[in-house]
């Protein structure tokens, strides 16, 4: 939620006409999705379940998974935006 604080800043600070305060906040957006995708990361390898273990475990795996592939795309979009300004 917080990145999209960010990334929403960013875009409003983009209409605003002030680009390099629209990067640095797309760029916090992408920071705070990298960590995001890093604890996501540390929960996959720490949970006591594993994906055969029955159905809970595999649509926790499905659904945290989805869930990190749409943060992923997400932050490289954002990057690239703030690459791009």
């Amino acid at each position: 939620v917080v990145s999209g604080v960010f990334a929403a800043a960013g875009h409003n600070a983009f209409l605003s006409g002030r680009r390099s305060d629209a990067a640095v906040l797309l760029g916090i957006a992408v920071a705070y999705g990298a960590i995001f995708l890093g604890l996501q990361v540390r929960e996959f390898l720490n949970a006591p379940f594993a994906y055969a273990d029955g159905s809970y475990a595999s649509l926790f795996f499905l659904a945290v998974g989805f869930h990190g592939v749409h943060v992923f795309i997400g932050a490289t979009l954002l990057l690239i935006a703030a690459l791009r300004l």
